[in-house]
């Protein structure tokens, strides 16, 4: 009925349209031709499929989790509406996207345990550790981190402008002991790097020494500085949900932290704070702040 290039052509040109992330393209491109080749193998039309054909489909998928079917949803909403008008049945698809429980988040004690551990008398924990304050004080997602352009930070007034999803640009702002530890890592980088490498971090050892380090490397260091700290679970979005939990229980406000950590939606910011403990409050007390308590006394 379809032949892969008219599929793929379809599929390319839609992508092309979109401004969104890489990574995401990717997903949207996996999930829109497992659809369509569903949709031949059992000799049904992609044409015209309707809510009913979607539904079947997910039911092959029975280990799919719920946000993977809201985003393969999304995905083929997205799709059809740009072939086919926003009046194709296949637009009535609706998943309802189950809550989550709160995911990982590191307390402070966890935090200070993960940087204590590092050897600043060693490249690679010099680097490490301008790698977590970064992510702690910034909340920058992996790719962001990877990313970072020599030429894209003001170092005198702490800031970067990073590329974020959905290929906008943000602002990330660190402050004075991150900002020693990225100078720390500036002095021995030209030791370590390759003279082309334009960007913040890159690999020591390993396969690529000296070149752009990547989400996978990021990924792997981090975890094997977490386990060997005694402190497990911990990935880069661990890192950013930490940064944003951490600031709210310091006090920063919510939308404070929406712009800090270049949410587009402030609902998203409590998605990520969702580990918020209510006695974290105690601090803020309206009772003990006008009877003159202080709790530490």
């Amino acid at each position: 009925m379809y032949s892969r290039n008219v599929i793929d052509i379809d599929i390319y040109r839609f992508l092309k349209s979109t401004t969104l992330a890489k990574e995401t393209r990717m997903n949207y491109r996996r999930h829109l031709e497992g659809f369509y080749w569903y949709c031949t193998d059992n000799n049904l039309n992609p044409d015209t499929a309707d809510p009913i054909t979607v539904q079947e489909w997910f039911d092959t998928h029975a280990n799919w989790s719920n946000s993977t079917l809201v985003f393969a949803s999304s995905a083929l909403r997205a799709f059809y509406a740009w072939k086919y008008g926003a009046d194709h049945p296949l637009m009535q698809i609706k998943v309802k996207r189950e809550e989550t429980p709160p995911q990982r988040t590191l307390n402070e004690e966890e935090l200070l345990k993960i940087l204590a551990s590092l050897d600043s008398n060693t490249y690679i924990g010099i680097r490490n550790l301008a790698i977590l304050t970064l992510m702690a004080d910034t909340g920058l997602r992996a790719t962001e981190v990877c990313n970072v352009q020599l030429a894209r930070m003001d170092i005198k007034k702490k800031k970067i402008d990073v590329k974020i999803k959905g290929s906008r640009w943000g602002e990330a702002v660190y402050f004075d002991y991150t900002a020693n530890c990225i100078a720390h890592w500036l002095s021995i980088r030209p030791f370590i790097a390759s003279p082309v490498c334009e960007f913040l971090f890159v690999s020591i050892g390993g396969k690529w020494p000296g070149k752009k380090m990547t989400r996978y490397g990021l990924r792997t260091t981090i975890e094997r500085i977490c386990r060997k700290a005694g402190v497990e679970g911990v990935s880069p979005h661990v890192m950013r949900r930490t940064f944003a939990t951490l600031a709210i229980e310091n006090g920063a406000p919510s939308r404070l932290v929406q712009l800090a950590g270049r949410w587009k939606d402030l609902r998203m910011v409590e998605t990520y704070t969702r580990a918020l403990q209510p006695e974290k409050i105690e601090p803020f007390s309206v009772v003990n702040r006008l009877m003159g308590v202080n709790p530490t006394e």
